[in-house]
This record gives structure tokens, sequence and C-alpha cells, in this order.
């Protein structure tokens, strides 16, 4: 072959070649720009983006650029745009491009799912309406349909959406409908953890929850046809290490029983004290299990996920309503129940008009967040009070006069029940939003209402009464006398409701600088039997838990095993005085079978789950 006739073949080839890659760009190009036009017409305005003339008209101002704030629910900061582009000055520093629509923008982060914010009552002023996580999920199911997968050859993903690293999604198609059982297998001789989807389905999505941490999972998946045939596949997922500085130490197991212990933080672990599942949200949250959901409280509004971790919507509150993340509640149609502040309300304290603080509760719709009922206690009790405000530990302020920390629904007789650091248990008839009664000692109740004007509340007050129903003396219903069957529960912490007028508190206590209460220093476990229409209440049990938690903690009765469980935060441990310490325990029939402590941790409390079905156990009755 002669060198001409080699130069003509290599230019031949070159040119091939860069007319190849040439195509295969445009290609390319062609379709990430069709995927943007997608994502764009389904999330941005479709009229042009507003210019600097445009700009300059919302502001009303003769500069080029214009300054919003921005109202998340983890920050806030007036940012300033420039050719519909900003960057955060604080935090991560994060970029993103803005649309203006009506009176909403939509963010696109950088790196970030992108998110709406609707306009305040404020000029220029926003605040996140919910997050668009589409892209992932656009991304997903992109990767999902890139590929042939099957039983055999399933696609797994682990910690799809980010934030919870002890999950996976597997995803596969079967030719004959077919119904699904997971099973994730326990490590160090602990139980599985299996499901069974209910329906048949030729497209199969699972969710695995309950993985360990840095491991290699075993998960077998089970095909059920409708022809009674059934196939198995057992895959490995393997999960990353959490960085944790949590550590759970189980100091007694006397018993057979397996369970699985939540945090308010959003973490959970098994019986032997092993991470299960972590949810990677700021600081500054509280999160709370629910069926098949989690919800993420923080003081600007809710955040509701699915266990996978994917942000199914945001619930911003009322304008000048903030919580300080201390719980929440369900009713049986899955609203919320929430309690906290707003601002600029007062009442008449010490003889003068004070600002008050945490001394709501909100009904929130679950489905739109929009506000169903609103509870003013400070209406309904006697805010001019300061029988447990000041405790040994802590000087609370009067406005701080409620101190709300508990809620739980009662659907028997469609009432609301509150708990509250410094006012004891209220319960509220859902209807007419009038007091029903007041578990509190028979001092200051001679008025209430905010201006001290809405009469006595001595008729409301629940009277002590023995196991016979015989009234204790005076100075016992004062809590100024003490008998050996009943305790007034003070500093009390997370009412809940377990239906047929039963009611259990962690009762706080510890001593008071108002030395009118006879207290202890111990902190006790108290179970208590309610009767609504003869306004009684006698202690059915007691436990002394040679300990003090100052803060949060609670009381919680197995709806089915009726074990009585109890979470106590901020425990000094062995001459350790550093807050934080948590102990959980169970008792079955007044014996402790099972106690773990996590040091240096305040978790406010931890409550029982099952993962998959009926995962938030608390009873709503």
């Amino acid at each position: 072959m002669t060198k001409q006739l080699k130069s003509d073949l290599c230019k031949i080839i070159h040119h091939h070649v860069f007319l190849c890659f040439l195509s295969i760009t445009l290609l390319v190009a062609a379709l990430v720009i069709g995927s943007l036009t997608v994502i764009d017409n389904i999330y941005a305005d479709k009229s042009p983006l507003p210019n600097k003339e445009s700009k300059t008209q919302q502001n009303d101002s003769s500069s080029d650029d214009l300054q919003i704030t921005l109202i998340h629910i983890y920050w806030r900061e007036t940012v300033k745009i420039v050719n519909n582009r900003f960057c955060r000055n604080t935090g991560y520093n994060d970029c993103a491009f803005v649309v203006f629509k009506d009176n909403q923008i939509i963010v696109k982060w950088e790196k970030w799912p992108w998110e709406i914010f609707i306009q305040s009552d404020k000029k220029n002023s926003y605040v996140l309406q919910k997050t668009l996580n589409t892209p992932i999920t656009e991304e997903i199911e992109q990767n999902y349909s890139s590929f042939d997968y099957s039983l055999k050859e399933p696609f797994i993903l682990v910690n799809p959406y980010k934030i919870a690293p002890l999950t996976a999604l597997i995803k596969f198609p079967t030719k004959q409908k077919a119904r699904i059982t997971l099973t994730i297998h326990g490590k160090d001789d602990s139980p599985d953890i299996t499901h069974t989807f209910p329906t048949f389905e030729n497209e199969h999505s699972l969710p695995v929850l309950g993985l360990y941490a840095n491991y290699e999972n075993t998960v077998t998946i089970t095909a059920e046809f409708e022809d009674k045939s059934i196939q198995k596949n057992t895959v490995h997922v393997q999960t990353g290490n959490i960085p944790l500085t949590t550590q759970w130490f189980v100091q007694r197991k006397t018993d057979n029983q397996f369970y699985y212990y939540a945090s308010y933080n959003g973490d959970v672990y098994d019986e032997k004290g092993h991470l299960r599942y972590f949810l990677n949200l700021p600081n500054g949250h509280h999160a709370y299990f629910f069926k098949d959901k989690i919800f993420a409280e923080y003081p600007n509004g809710i955040n509701r996920y699915n266990l996978l971790g994917e942000l199914e919507k945001h619930y911003s509150y009322p304008a000048n309503f903030y919580t300080y993340v201390h719980g929440m509640g369900h009713k049986p149609n899955g609203n919320l129940l929430v309690f906290g502040s707003f601002n600029n309300t007062t009442a008449l304290i010490d003889g003068k008009n004070l600002p008050t603080h945490r001394d709501f509760v909100l009904e929130l719709d679950y489905e739109t967040g929009k506000e169903v009922a609103r509870y003013d206690l400070a209406e309904m009790l006697n805010p001019d009070r300061s029988l447990i405000v000041k405790s040994t530990e802590y000087d609370y302020n009067k406005i701080d006069w409620a101190h709300t920390n508990g809620i739980t629904y009662d659907a028997e007789n469609k009432a609301v029940i509150v708990s509250g650091r410094h006012f004891g248990i209220a319960k509220i008839d859902e209807k007419t939003k009038k007091l029903l009664w007041w578990f509190t000692p028979h001092q200051q109740v001679n008025k209430s209402g905010r201006n001290g004007k809405n009469g006595s509340l001595k008729n409301k007050v629940l009277t002590v009464v023995d196991k016979n129903g015989k009234p204790y003396p005076q100075a016992v219903q004062e809590g100024i006398e003490t008998v050996p069957d009943f305790k007034w529960p003070l500093k009390t912490h997370n009412v809940l409701y377990a239906g047929n007028g039963i009611y259990s508190i962690f009762d706080n206590s510890g001593e008071l600088f108002d030395k009118k209460l006879k207290t202890t220093k111990n902190s006790y476990a108290s179970i208590y039997k309610i009767n609504d229409k003869k306004r009684t209440v006698h202690q059915l049990f007691l436990k002394d838990l040679n300990f003090h938690a100052e803060m949060g903690s609670l009381v919680y009765i197995h709806p089915v095993t009726k074990e009585i469980w109890v979470s106590a935060t901020t425990v000094p441990i062995e001459h350790n005085r550093t807050r934080g310490n948590t102990i959980v325990m169970r008792l079955n029939k007044g014996e402790e079978v099972y106690r773990a402590i996590i040091p240096a941790t305040f978790y406010y409390a931890v409550v029982p789950i099952q993962f998959y079905e009926n995962n938030f156990l608390f009873p709503i009755h």
C-alpha cells in the first residue's frame, strides 16, 4: 500500500470518526435538552423569565438587582438575585436559578432538589411551600428503564433519596402477576423482618427497611404467582458506615421478646442495640413515625417523608405561629396535632399584660396542611399561675406558664388531651373547644382566661380518689400532703391515652423552688384512671425510677403485650452529670425485663415501632 493511499484512508477514517462523534454529541445534547424541557414544563413558568426591568418593577426600586427574603424550614436569609440567579451567603453557599410565577418562585438548586416558595404577607418575602423531589425520582426511573431487570437480577438502589442510608429500593417486573414477600435476615440470632405486600402486580417497587449499617445484608425476595407457583431469589445489599457517636448499650434482658426502638431523633435501634434505621436530617428537628410515614418537625413547619426518605409534603404553619420542636400527635384521619406559640399574644400575669409562649394547639389537615382547629390554652386555664414554673435546675419565666410537651387524642369522646410541664394535663372537647377537666393540684384555680375573667376552674379540676372511689382529704387534693398510693405528677411530660379512661405520664418531679407542693427527688412512671363524667382520678400504677430526669421522657403502655415502656433522658449515670444520658426500660407486671443506656445522648422520647405494619404503635382511641 502506497503512502498516498494510507494518507487518504486515514483522512477518510478521521472524517467518519468526527462525524460519528458529532452525531453522538448532538444526540446526547438533544436528549439532555429534551429531559430538561420536560422537567421545566412541569415545574417552571412557560412564559419568559423576568428581565431586569420586570424585577425592578417588582421591587419598586431603581436598582438592577432584586433582593428577596427566603424563609426555609432550616434557615432564613435575604439574597440578591442577579440575572435570575443567586447564591446563599451562609450555610453551604448553595447557588440556584429562580423562576417567578404568580405569587411564588421556583428555586432550582444546583445541589439540592428544587423548591417552591410562596409569597408571604411581607413584600419580597417568600416562605417554603414544598420541595420537588421529582428530579430524583426521574433519575431513579431513568436508571431503572435503561436495563432489563427481573426477579433474578433486580434493580437495587441503597438510600434512594439520600437521607435514609439504611433503606434500599428494589424494583423488577414479572410477566405474570405476583405477590411479593420481602425478608431482611437478622444477624446475631436476631429475628428476620418479613413483610408480604398485599396485591398481585406485574411491576414491583419494594421498600427495604431495617438494614444493618456497614454490613452486607441478606434479603430474600419471594414471588407468589396467581397459579400458586413460587419463585425465590436472595440478594445482598451492602450499606455504608453511619458516623454516629450514639451507642446503645444493653444492660439487662431477661425475656425472649424482640422489639425495635424509635427515638424522636428519627433513628431506630433493635433489642440488641443494632442501628436499623437512620434519618439524616439537619439538627433542630424531631421525627415521629406514624403508620408508614415519618414526620420531621421544625420551628417553621413539618416535612412528611415515606420511610425511604422521599419528601411527600411540607406543612407550613399559619402566619405568626411557630413551635419549639417538642412533640406532635395524630387523629385517626391522619390530621396533625401540633403545639406552639403565636406571636403578639399576651395574658394578664402578675398584673401586667405579658407575651405568652407555648400555649396553643393546632390541628392541620393531613392532605392540605390547612389549619382545621385552634385551641387557646390560656383562655381555658389560668396563665397567671406560678405553681410549677420554677424548678431547682431551671427558672422558667412566667410567660412560659404552660410549656406544652405532649398531645394525644380520645376518639371515643372526640377530645384532645394536652400535657404541659407547668400546668399538668388538660382535656378539651373537640366540638365546643371547652375544657372538660384539668388534672393539676387544687391551687391557683380560682380564675381563668388571658384577662383572668373567664371564671373559676374549681369545678373542672379532677378529684383524687382511692381505689374504692373515696376522695382523699383536701390537703392531698392541694398537693401539700401525700398518701402512699397516689402521687401528683409534677413537671409532667408526654401524656398518652391508652383507651378506657387510662392515661400514662412521665412524672419528672424533682425539687421545686415553690415549696407549696410535696415533691420528690426521683422521677416516676405513672398510670392513671380518669372518669370523665365524675371528674375523678385514681392511680393504677406508680414506680419510683430511682433517678431524676429533669426534661423530656415518656411512659407508654404497649397495646398488645401490655408491657410498660419507659424512656428517660437527661439522667445522670454513675456520677456523670453530663446532660443527655438516656435510659430505656421495659416493665412486665412492674418488673424490669429490659434496660438499655444511651450515654451522652438526648433522646426526648423513645417509642416501639414495627417495620412495615403498624410501624408507629401509639394507639389512637
